[in-house]
């Protein structure tokens, strides 16, 4: 049975105690960089508290593969000791944001790097998962398939987190991405775009063959957690478009969730 979880991508501030009205079956996931610890240990007491938790690591005032970006161990290091705290089920990386260079050379730099959060990661002994990200619309793709799975299978102490708005933009097949990755991948981020934009629309509202993910995860994922990471949607409206996607999509259906 799919576990779902929403992202607070669309809730960041004042926005965040509305999630409060969402059912404990529906998990959070969290930009940890966005808010102080004060901050985060106030939404534990309330939005967050009994409810599945993941973390998105930093990854706007990060980027692993800038070599003058020095203070990433320190920042990893502070995400992942929260993410122990709250328990969190596990913490989203990012390869990298922007890079220039050369590919194999900037490849090695963000690999240390990661190297270096795992061996983290083990001591706070937190999950990690590598997140496909970059796009080749605007220069940013880094790790394109092949090089995404070597990357999965080089670390074998973490797993994947497949964005399936970033494999559209990049033209992944999804049901391969799927077939391939299906023992590494523990969650997925759920949104829609018009396969040239990394939008963060709502599933249904662009160009994503729904039916063929739904089909296909449903049965060879059906553990991994399907967050859904839009950039905008109210509190209110969260639930119906849970069901109204459980009912369109999914041949077991979870129970419905109630407003």
């Amino acid at each position: 049975m799919m576990r779902f979880s929403i992202s607070d991508l669309a809730f960041g501030g004042f926005k965040a105690t509305r999630l409060e009205s969402l059912p404990p079956e529906i998990g959070v996931e969290i930009f940890y960089e966005f808010g102080s610890d004060l901050y985060w240990d106030k939404r534990l007491e309330t939005v967050l508290a009994g409810r599945r938790i993941s973390i998105h690591a930093p990854c706007v005032g990060i980027n692993l593969a800038d070599p003058t970006d020095e203070n990433y161990l320190e920042v990893f290091r502070n995400t992942l000791e929260y993410a122990k705290k709250c328990e969190a089920e596990f913490v989203v990386v990012h390869s990298n944001e922007e890079w220039k260079g050369e590919r194999e050379e900037v490849m090695a730099l963000v690999e240390s790097r990661i190297s270096e959060i795992l061996t983290l990661a083990k001591i706070f002994n937190v999950p990690i998962l590598l997140e496909n990200v970059g796009l080749k619309t605007n220069g940013t793709l880094l790790y394109d398939w092949h090089d995404y799975v070597a990357l999965i299978d080089k670390f074998p102490e973490a797993n994947a987190l497949i964005d399936i708005g970033h494999a559209h933009v990049n033209d992944w097949n999804i049901v391969e991405v799927l077939v391939v990755l299906q023992k590494r991948i523990k969650a997925m981020h759920l949104h829609d775009n018009n396969g040239r934009q990394d939008q963060h629309l709502l599933i249904g509202k662009g160009e994503i063959d729904w039916e063929v993910y739904f089909k296909k995860a449903e049965r060879i994922i059906p553990q991994a957690v399907q967050v859904l990471e839009y950039v905008e949607i109210k509190p209110e409206k969260v639930v119906k478009h849970l069901n109204k996607v459980v009912d369109k999509y999914l041949r077991e259906k979870i129970n419905k969730q109630k407003s």
